[in-house]
C-alpha cells in the first residue's frame, strides 16, 4: 500500500473518510447477523481511529484493528481516553493494546495470519473502497487467506457516477462478486441513495452516489 500517501493525509488532517459517529449499517445489522461474546474477536482492516471499534467492543467483541499509520492508532486510544501499551513485535509491526482493543500498525497486505488472533467477524467500512482496483484484488485475496470457514463479514461499499477516481473508489456489487464469490457467500442487505447527505461529493461532480451494505460468509 502507499504508506506515504496515507501518512501525508493523517499528518495534514485530510481525513474526510473518518466518521465521528458509529456507522449506521453496523448498528442496524450487527445484532441480526452475529452474537458477540467475550470469546469472539472482530477484525477491522484499515481501521484508522474509527469509533466503530468502540461499538464492537461494547457489543462484546475483542477488537483487532489493522492500520498502517501510527498516528491514527495513537489518536484512537488518546481521544477515547484509553490506557494502552505499545509493543514492537518485529520491524514493520507494532501493536497498540488496551483492554479488549488492539491495533496492529503494519501494511495489511503483508500481515500474516499468525500475527492475528482467530476472529469470527470482520467489519469493512473504509478498507476495500479506499484501494485502487489492483490493490482491491490483493486485499480481497488477503481477507480470504486469513479467514476461516464460517467467518462473517459486514462490508460497506459505494457505487457512484461519474468516476471521480477515489478514494473512496466506486466498488459495485458485480465487482464484489468477482472478488469474493469463489470463497464467500454474498448477500446484499441494503442499497441507499446518500448523495444528498454528502454535499462534498456533489461538489466533486457526482450525479449519483449510493451505499451498499453486504453480508459475506466464508465458505
Amino acid at each position: 500500500m502507499d504508506f506515504e500517501f496515507w501518512q501525508e493525509r493523517w499528518d495534514n488532517s485530510q481525513i474526510g473518510f473518518h466518521q465521528d459517529e458509529i456507522n449506521p449499517s453496523l448498528i442496524e445489522y450487527l445484532p441480526k447477523i452475529t452474537r458477540a461474546s467475550k470469546e469472539e474477536r472482530a477484525l477491522v482492516p484499515l481501521c484508522g481511529k474509527s469509533q466503530d471499534m468502540i461499538f464492537l467492543k461494547e457489543a462484546g467483541f475483542h477488537v483487532h484493528g489493522v492500520e498502517m499509520v501510527e498516528v491514527a492508532a495513537r489518536d484512537f486510544f488518546q481521544e477515547n481516553h484509553l490506557d494502552y501499551l505499545v509493543q514492537e513485535i518485529k520491524p514493520g509491526l507494532k501493536k497498540f493494546k488496551s483492554e479488549n482493543i488492539e491495533i496492529s500498525c503494519t501494511d495489511f497486505l503483508q500481515i500474516e495470519a499468525g500475527n492475528l488472533s482467530a476472529f469470527s467477524f470482520i467489519f469493512d467500512r473504509a478498507a476495500l473502497v479506499a484501494l485502487p482496483e489492483k490493490l482491491r484484488r490483493q486485499y480481497a485475496k488477503k481477507i480470504s487467506e486469513i479467514s476461516k470457514a464460517g467467518v462473517e463479514m459486514l462490508l460497506v461499499t459505494f457505487e457512484y457516477e461519474p468516476d471521480m477516481g477515489g478514494p473512496p473508489f466506486c466498488v459495485p456489487l458485480d465487482e464484489v462478486e468477482k472478488l469474493y464469490s469463489n470463497e464467500w457467500d454474498i448477500e446484499l442487505l441494503s442499497k441507499k441513495d446518500i448523495l444528498k447527505e454528502n454535499p462534498r461529493f456533489v461538489k466533486r461532480g457526482l450525479t449519483s452516489f449510493s451505499e451498499e451494505t453486504l453480508l459475506l460468509k466464508r465458505k
